[in-house]
């Protein structure tokens, strides 16, 4: 017999994908690119690339229409050091991820969890957390997961 307590929860299956498309309407920035045309997802991928590596592109090294077009869509953020391009960003935001080829700033916290799973590598995060200033220090594996150990620190 099925215990009720489980006959009533939702196939985790569908539950991901639920909350899968739900993250997809509330941040819609993978569809905007999806739908932009070649051009502009070829100079998104350029400018992540650069990222990747642990260097801040800078606009000049891009098609200038490409990156008005992607600001336009909120894909790319110019800041003073670079073009910011979620989830990194050129401006010291506290958040700093530990790549092997470097070490880059990420826009937010839940940017910061993204970034091994973008890069394909098992990553670093040191911050402090913004209500109590407790220094936070994970590592995040190249698929995006914790270690359950980590888990008390990554929620602070």
């Amino acid at each position: 017999m099925i215990p009720s307590s489980t006959k009533n929860r939702p196939d985790p299956k569908t539950a991901v994908l639920e909350a899968l498309a739900h993250l997809r309407a509330a941040f819609p920035l993978e569809a905007r690119i999806l739908a932009a045309g070649e051009p502009m997802r070829a100079t998104y991928a350029q400018v992540l690339t650069h990222w990747l590596r642990a260097t801040p592109p800078l606009a000049a090294a891009f098609d200038a229409a490409a990156l008005a077009a992607l600001v336009k869509l909120d894909a790319l953020v110019p800041e003073e050091h670079g073009l910011g391009c979620y989830p990194f960003s050129s401006v010291d935001t506290g958040i700093r991820v530990s790549l092997a080829t470097g070490t880059v700033n990420a826009m937010c916290a839940i940017d910061a969890l993204a970034i091994a799973r973008l890069a394909r590598v098992r990553t670093g995060i040191d911050a402090a957390c913004a209500s109590c200033g407790i220094a936070v220090a994970i590592h995040v594996e190249e698929n995006g997961g914790l270690d359950h150990e980590q888990a008390e620190a990554a929620r602070v």
